[in-house]
């Protein structure tokens, strides 16, 4: 009987102190909108192979980002923020060579170049330390479609027979892909805020037998209005 009678007083206490305590259950908590500008590190994955051996076949690359969000508050600090993102991000060929006939070397690590849109639905959880700054952290799927890629060659007109350009050919990349973000962000005056986000790639992005995924890191700006 002694540990229910403490248990119950626990958690009054533990209700009390959430429902009276602004830093985890704020009560000025509103929906907002807010955009984001994002400097994209791309972190392609080796090729995994059927055989069994991977194949680093790709180095890191930047790219940029454009957000808009939508905060939602779900109950205390709980939120829950929707997105779209369109992206631009490269990364390149690792010590990937294209000679001629005679063993020249015409082209040296190709990049590989995409556009398009990403859609994050993700759910957090504020701390508000002061009316001036707030810590937030958070995580969620993140939906993906390219709407162009190409491998971009540096000296195309000197190749004797011309390699495809193109990215989501037959035996390419898919243009759907699926991340998980987790990411922190850091609030200033409810308006200006950074974040640091690490995009984990779910599925196999490539169309051939080769299991591969791509993963990544953003630093975004952003403000909320």
């Amino acid at each position: 009987m002694k540990r229910i009678v403490s248990l119950v007083a626990f958690l009054s206490f533990a209700f009390n102190f959430f429902a009276s305590n602004p830093v985890l259950d704020n009560p000025d908590n509103s929906p907002f909108w807010g955009v984001r500008v994002g400097y994209d590190w791309s972190l392609p994955g080796k090729w995994d192979t059927p055989v069994g051996d991977d194949i680093d076949l790709f180095k890191s690359g930047p790219g940029v980002s454009i957000s808009g969000i939508y905060n939602l508050p779900v109950i205390a600090n709980l939120f829950f923020e929707p997105g779209l993102t369109f992206y631009y991000d490269q990364y390149a060929y690792k010590d990937l060579l294209i000679t001629n006939e005679q063993g020249g070397i015409i082209d040296k690590d190709p990049k590989v170049i995409k556009y398009g849109l990403r859609i994050p639905l993700v759910f957090g959880y504020r701390f508000d330390f002061s009316d001036r700054f707030s810590v937030s952290l958070f995580t969620g799927p993140q939906i993906g479609y390219a709407f162009s890629g190409k491998i971009k060659f540096k000296n195309k007109d000197k190749m004797e027979e011309p390699l495809p350009e193109e990215l989501f050919g037959d035996y390419g990349q898919r243009r759907f892909n699926i991340d998980w973000n987790i990411g922190s962000s850091f609030e200033v005056d409810y308006h200006w805020q950074f974040s640091i986000i690490g995009s984990l790639g779910l599925n196999d992005i490539q169309k051939n037998s080769i299991n591969f995924k791509e993963n990544r890191v953003t630093f975004a700006l952003g403000y909320n209005f």
